[in-house]
Order: structure tokens, then sequence, then C-alpha cells
């Protein structure tokens, strides 16, 4: 089913206050109608209409002033299906970095998600997501304030497949 903009409008709102110099107070959210024949994004197509409603709340320290960086995010979706009623989402993060320099930040980074498999959005007819939780201790290196290197070891916790861990890397950039 092809988006009909004068039909399917996305509503969504933002608000930010920064009460002191680098603390930022975030909270958003976002409501579309989908209408049944929609695709997801693994390629399902729909088979219900939903009201896909979004809302998160973060929390941001990053001053360049203190050496202390802090980032925590909780986020919900709900999706309310005409027929089976409404599932739900939920997911966090938070970061924690101390700048031992300019160039170099350890880290710890842990996020956790918790799918509901009887969501048609997410699983589709075919897919099982799993809820998981992982811990991931790293540190970045800034080359330059257009280009950083980070490199960090996941420790994965998931709901089925128990446990597993590997080092992750990326690089950066921007224009």
């Amino acid at each position: 089913v092809p988006y009909n903009l004068s039909q399917d409008l996305n509503y969504s709102a933002n608000l930010a206050i920064e009460p002191v110099d680098g603390l930022k107070l975030i909270a958003s959210g976002m409501y579309n109608k989908l209408n049944k024949g929609s695709i997801n994004q693994f390629g399902d197509s729909l088979t219900d209409n939903i009201h896909y409603w979004v809302a998160n709340g973060s929390i941001v320290f990053m001053n360049p002033e203190k050496k202390t960086e802090f980032i925590a995010e909780y986020f919900s979706s709900n999706n309310s299906y005409e027929k089976t009623g409404t599932k739900t989402l939920h997911g966090a993060f938070a970061y924690l970095g101390y700048k031992v320099s300019e160039k170099v930040v350890p880290y710890l980074f842990a996020e956790g998600i918790k799918f509901n498999n009887s969501d048609m959005f997410y699983s589709g007819s075919t897919r099982t997501l799993e809820s998981n939780f992982s811990i991931k201790p790293g540190f970045r290196y800034r080359f330059t304030s257009n280009a950083i290197f980070k490199l960090e070891y996941e420790l994965l916790f998931g709901e089925k497949s128990h446990f597993s861990h590997g080092p992750r890397t990326q690089f950066a950039f921007a224009f």
C-alpha cells in the first residue's frame, strides 16, 4: 500500500530544556496510523490497522568543560491493533564516559530491550525477536572533531540465547 501524504500523517512533539550548562532534559512522542496492507521495516504486509505511539525521555550531560559525560534514555512503543489490542515494547540505554584527555574517553554503555513477540509490527509472521540486555565497556579515540574510533567489548545476555560476547569496533566521521 503506497504512503498517501494527504491521508497518512504522522504527528510528533519534542520538548527539551537545558536548566544548567551541558544538562539537557528531553521528552518526545510520535503518533502514526498505519493502515492494513502497509509494509513494516522487515517487508511484511500488516494484517490489521495500527495506531502506533512512541514516547521517550532522555537525560544528557555533555559539558565540554567537565570530564564526566552521561546519557540515558527510556522509550516505549505501543501498537494498538483494531483486532488484537495493544502490544508494547520497552527499551532503555545508559552511557557513562570519563575524559582522560581531549582525545581519549573510556566509557561504559548498557542497553536493554523487551519485545512483545505477539506484535506483528516487529516480529512478522515468521520471525521472533529476542529481548536482551547488553553491557559494553569501551573507549573512544578522537582523531579530529569530525573523526572518531571506538573499541568496545560487548557482553550480551539474551532472553533465549543466554550469553554471548565479543569485540566491536566503529570508525565514524562527519562531513
